[in-house]
């Protein structure tokens, strides 16, 4: 009886196999992740179409853009200066009725301080904070899911990824800010409520909101050379400028030159909390930095950081313009252009077509 031998791999062809396997592995999984990246960006546009149909749902009834943060009282001429009455709540608390939020924002009780003002996080007492429904609450369309990496100290703040365009540095621009950021009660420059009205370069070519990479809490000054746009770094103060470089765009430039050089790590609080009114931790974003470049701080607080948005999206970042629409810009933005899609009223002339990536 002759016995049928039923023949196996040889090691060889075992090993052969193995390497094609790997080899298509690896021909598809950049493909895969492309195919991720492209959906994650996408939903980065949707959620910053979202936020900018929610601001002009709100220009709709009040007839002008929220403040971005305020000082109580700041309709009042006898208002008081005290710390405790700063309303410090950013813009993106006050769309939140426009987002199909409005359960958030009844809940909350918009005539106590929002943050920044002692106590700060009311002494950290999470339980004794009567509008800690608003601050420990989490918000999916401020948040890019590009951008998985935040721990924050404390387990109850609620982090974000989008902030409103304040425009190019109001230090060269005799303290205006000349996007769409106000903040009533504060200095004459910026208190003035901003609407449509106000955007005459067009609202097709006026950013109104943009992103950023939000920082890690990291307190090692270390890390940050690792990570650098998550970081906020420092520069010393505008008024170190040469005196020739402080009109308007020369300055501009001068700092962001200065920034990018800067070695000096601050801080690495960025998008800490969407419920702030605060330049870097929750609210606003510049145009003095192009994308994908640190943001630096010049020593104040609110729209004195200057703050450059930024993204794990390769190439460049979303920005939504105050029209509607969501254009990716390239991180190679002719510096000019980014200046001027950065300002309300600047007088600058830009193509539509100079914004394509």
């Amino acid at each position: 009886m002759v016995t049928k031998l039923r023949r196996g791999f040889t090691l060889i062809e075992l090993l052969v196999v193995i390497a094609i396997i790997a080899v298509l592995i690896a021909l598809l999984l950049p493909a895969v992740q492309m195919a991720r990246e492209a959906a994650r960006r996408a939903q980065c546009q949707n959620n910053l179409k979202q936020i900018v149909l929610a601001l002009h749902n709100y220009h709709d009834v009040h007839g002008f853009f929220p403040p971005d943060g305020m000082r109580a009282g700041w309709d009042n001429p006898n208002w008081s200066s005290n710390p405790a009455r700063d309303q410090n709540w950013s813009i993106k608390v006050f769309l939140l009725p426009y987002l199909d939020r409005s359960d958030i924002y009844n809940a909350a009780n918009l005539d106590l301080p929002g943050a920044g003002v002692p106590p700060w996080s009311w002494g950290g007492r999470w339980g004794t904070d009567p509008n800690s429904t608003l601050r420990r609450s989490r918000i999916e369309t401020y948040l890019c899911p590009s951008d998985p990496h935040f721990q924050h100290y404390d387990p109850h703040a609620t982090s974000q990824n989008y902030a409103a365009n304040y425009g190019t540095e109001r230090f060269y621009n005799n303290w205006r800010t000349n996007g769409i950021c106000y903040a009533p009660g504060w200095d004459w420059a910026i208190n003035r409520p901003i609407g449509l009205k106000d955007i005459t370069d067009g609202t097709s070519v006026t950013a109104a909101f943009s992103e950023w990479i939000r920082g890690g809490m990291e307190w090692n000054p270390q890390a940050a050379k690792y990570d650098p746009l998550s970081w906020t770094w420092s520069t010393g103060s505008f008024t170190a400028a040469p005196g020739g470089l402080r009109a308007r765009r020369e300055g501009d430039k001068w700092y962001e030159q200065r920034c990018q050089e800067s070695t000096r790590p601050q801080w690495n609080f960025k998008g800490e909390v969407w419920w702030y009114a605060h330049a870097g931790r929750g609210s606003s974003i510049g145009h003095t930095m192009r994308p994908n470049r640190k943001s630096c701080n010049a020593g104040w607080w609110a729209f004195d950081n200057v703050m450059a948005p930024s993204s794990l999206h390769p190439g460049g970042v979303n920005v939504a313009f105050c029209d509607g629409r969501v254009r990716f810009i390239s991180e190679d933005i002719d510096q000019e252009i980014w200046f001027a899609i950065g300002t309300r009223d600047g007088k600058e002339p830009v193509n539509e077509t100079q914004l394509a990536f």
